[in-house]
């Protein structure tokens, strides 16, 4: 059967019955999105071939009123334009929710590449936090509510700015084998971490302590 449930701050409470979601029908995939714009999230499900139930897919339009709401698109200017991989914190009235945008969250069935969050009676967005899938960052203050906004990475700082500028060598740049880091003694780094083109860790570990020093 399916099942909706409601995040109790660290228990569940079945919902199924008082959203009407709770059919016995076999499916294939559940993504979450705002079907009609209005800023609350809708279900689609999409359908097996059901004895009784010749449809293809069945759509719960969600009718709560939730207050105020925004929708953040980060797009980039490269091949991962849809920004698979990017972390946003978003902070309103000193709460700060974070999202990832992923891809293929069900089974036959992905969700678009943008972030709901929820903002209640908040009035603004005091501010937004992209770090996008190569560790760059951006920076979006005081946004308007209620409106779905795309944030690009056409001006995204680079943490590795300063020390790319030095005489610290990283070669060859992407690799898929063996990378060499020249004059790394005369840079702060404790710690390496490597990751993929769509920012998935793929390595990490300390320094040993005479490049510390």
């Amino acid at each position: 059967q399916s099942r909706f449930w409601i995040n109790n701050k660290g228990t569940f409470i079945d919902f199924s019955e008082n959203v009407g979601f709770n059919d016995w029908l076999s499916a294939t995939s559940l993504i979450s999105f705002d079907f009609d714009s209005d800023g609350d999230m809708d279900l689609l499900q999409t359908l097996k071939d059901n004895e009784g139930a010749n449809a293809p897919l069945r759509l719960l339009q969600n009718q709560f009123n939730s207050g105020n709401w925004i929708v953040v698109k980060p797009r980039m200017g490269s091949a991962n334009f849809f920004a698979i991989g990017a972390e946003v914190k978003l902070t309103a009235n000193g709460l700060t929710q974070t999202k990832v945008v992923t891809a293929g969250c069900s089974f036959y069935g992905q969700e678009p590449a943008e972030l709901h969050f929820g903002l209640g009676a908040n009035s603004t967005v005091d501010l937004v936090e992209i770090t996008w899938p190569d560790g760059r960052t951006s920076s979006f203050s005081d946004l308007s509510v209620n409106q779905r906004i795309e944030l690009t990475d056409e001006d995204a700082e680079s943490k590795l700015l300063s020390v790319l500028e030095s005489d610290l060598k990283i070669y060859p740049n992407p690799s898929n084998a063996l990378i060499v880091i020249d004059n790394i003694m005369h840079s702060d780094f404790q710690e390496v971490q490597i990751t993929d083109q769509l920012g998935r860790l793929v390595y990490l570990d300390e320094l040993p302590i005479k490049h510390q020093q």
